[in-house]
């Protein structure tokens, strides 16, 4: 069963409806069950189970929501120093099942899981039963909690329930938003925490020549890795809300996607310089980090997993309409140092990388790092080598900005020579660093745009390491 949670058709198709009397069955062989192992124990049992309406018990969002809810149990179980003797969980047409046996008292156990159900964003779909020792239901008296309350309105559930005031397609689609509402934040979330992690992961990789690193500001006087942090903080919310567009994306008009992040970028611009005192650490990162945020966040929700090749393809699906960028330079003023190049010396810059599906960071930027892992160097190093094939391999237009176009075309000339004549496990990185460093401090020059490009390999890294924690 596929993760996706937002494909279509509705999810109410996507699984075999199944009668009332198999409802009825698997009711039965569920209370037998829970009797067989009270008796075997003699310890109380918690059973998770769905509240889903309709034919159809089984479908994705329901596998998610159910996984969460056994999370839930375990957390709070262990909260209260609680050792769990037996679990088991089990899955069919019917739905899903979950039980814990424990020796806490029966009557606590009640009492945390009805808080579960009451204060959980999932917790209306979940029914938690709580039976004693000798295989009797608790109830919610005694609690103090009131009975549950109808979805749809503030009566009573049981009310509603027993005069079928709503329709289960009125409840189902009431669930399935909630389900995906939850979901949705969760995954976007955790792909904002990513890549926020991996912003920081590129600015502490040390040393780094002519950057921002632990050692020293580099060729910056207006920034250090203080700046870089407090940029990288404020920036979260803005990498959480393109994975949010990502997630709520339909269809295959990639480039409606990409539409609607870049007024989020402009905002989040405004939001860095705020942060960073006016500097500019990641300006590059909001273009990029935005698209790959989004794009990875899409993949996951339409697909389950993060598959690279998906990533890179539907960065360059979300941007083909950035040529016209380009054209309009032929008539405009060029206002940026990226612009002014596009003119000079036709180089595209990190718009052009994008445009292409980011090439280099798909290319030489992860090929190098897992080879540098594979080599058993530790992350910072694998980073370090890594940024020195993006400088090589990138057109860096922070490079040609702060010296000039010969002078970077003549660098990384010498730059490939040098990496394609050594093995990389034999490549003395500190030593050529060193050599880069001091070049770069003594004429004013930073790599940025490189140093962009590993963080993107970063945070594909940390999604390969990734599996969305469902809480």
């Amino acid at each position: 069963m596929t993760l996706s949670f937002t494909e279509s058709p509705p999810y109410w198709t996507h699984g075999r409806e199944i009668t009332l009397a198999e409802l009825l069955d698997a009711r039965e062989e569920r209370w037998h069950r829970q009797l067989k192992l009270t008796a075997q124990y003699r310890q109380t049992l918690i059973c998770l189970t769905l509240n889903i309406p309709g034919p159809v018990k089984s479908f994705p969002l329901a596998r998610l929501t159910f996984d969460a809810g056994m999370l839930a149990i375990e957390r709070e179980l262990s909260r209260h120093q609680c050792r769990i003797a037996y679990r088991e969980s089990c899955h069919g047409g019917w739905g899903f099942q979950g039980i814990f046996l424990t020796e806490q008292d029966a009557s606590d156990c009640k009492k945390w899981m009805v808080n579960i159900e009451e204060t959980h964003p999932l917790g209306r779909i979940w029914d938690i039963d709580v039976l004693n020792a000798q295989g009797e239901k608790l109830s919610r008296d005694g609690t103090g909690y009131p009975r549950r309350t109808c979805l749809l309105c503030s009566r009573p559930a049981f009310i509603c329930g027993r005069s079928r005031r709503h329709s289960a397609r009125e409840l189902l689609e009431r669930e399935i938003s909630l389900m995906k509402t939850y979901f949705s934040r969760q995954l976007a979330e955790q792909t904002a925490g990513l890549f926020t992690k991996a912003m920081i992961y590129e600015v502490t990789t040390t040393p780094k020549p002519g950057l921002v690193d632990r050692w020293h500001n580099g060729a910056h006087k207006d920034m250090d890795i203080g700046t870089f942090i407090d940029s990288a903080a404020a920036l979260f919310s803005y990498y959480q809300e393109c994975a949010l567009r990502g997630i709520s994306f339909h269809g295959s008009d990639y480039p409606a996607l990409f539409a609607a992040i870049r007024p989020l970028g402009l905002e989040a611009e405004q939001t860095m310089y705020q942060a960073a005192r006016h500097a500019n650490p990641h300006k590059g990162l909001i273009f990029s980090g935005g698209i790959f945020c989004a794009a990875a966040a899409h993949c996951y929700a339409k697909r389950g997993d993060f598959r690279h090749e998906d990533i890179s393809a539907i960065c360059k699906k979300m941007l083909p309409n950035l040529s016209k960028d380009f054209e309009a330079l032929s008539h405009g003023q060029p206002q940026t140092h990226g612009e002014k190049l596009y003119r000079a010396y036709h180089l595209l810059g990190i718009r052009g990388e994008a445009m292409r599906g980011y090439p280099t960071v798909f290319g030489w930027g992860w090929n190098v790092f897992t080879t540098c892992l594979s080599h058993g160097f530790p992350l910072y190093k694998s980073g370090q080598i890594t940024l020195l094939y993006l400088i090589a391999h990138s057109e860096d237009t922070n490079i040609i900005a702060r010296s000039s176009y010969e002078t970077w075309d003549r660098l990384t000339r010498k730059l490939k020579n040098f990496l394609s004549s050594v093995p990389i496990d034999q490549l003395d990185a500190e030593a050529i660093t060193a050599r880069l460093d001091a070049y770069f401090m003594k004429e004013n020059i930073s790599p940025g745009g490189s140093a962009d490009l590993l963080a993107l390999v970063y945070f594909l890294y940390f999604l390969r390491q990734w599996q969305p924690v469902i809480e």
